[in-house]
């Protein structure tokens, strides 16, 4: 997909009544788009975080503050919080095993949590009602 550089800004603000980037391009068009638009503004580095990943991520920093006394987090310790973020369909599976369990309708040992886990996230349509 090549775009016009000059034309960037003006398609970023002027996208009233207009398809999405994803509409009419492939995946690898769209993130390489992105990558370049987001290379061009000097971010080296941007990590999507879905709403949930965002509340999660807030929980784990107010956490390593109130432990560190620090009014702030290192790169490093921001690095590691970020990659620390489970997937979304990883925590609901293991919100659906906890609660199966706790009721009784699945046994609690490793084993069965193990196969129960690997079948709802190799299962297609939990994938995608997870990985929105």
């Amino acid at each position: 997909m090549e775009v016009n550089p000059e034309r960037r800004w003006y398609n970023l603000y002027s996208r009233i009544a207009t398809p999405d980037l994803h509409e009419h391009n492939d995946r690898s068009a769209v993130e390489k788009y992105t990558k370049e638009f987001l290379d061009d503004l000097g971010y080296s580095s941007v990590t999507w975080l879905s709403p949930f990943q965002l509340r999660r991520l807030e929980e784990l920093l107010k956490a390593r503050l109130d432990e560190s006394g620090v009014p702030e987090v290192s790169q490093q310790d921001a690095a590691e919080l970020l990659k620390s973020l489970p997937k979304e369909s990883d925590a609901i599976a293991e919100r659906v095993l906890a609660v199966l369990s706790k009721r009784g309708i699945i046994s609690n040992d490793s084993e069965s949590l193990r196969r129960a886990r690997n079948v709802l996230l190799n299962d297609g349509q939990f994938k995608k009602l997870a990985d929105r």
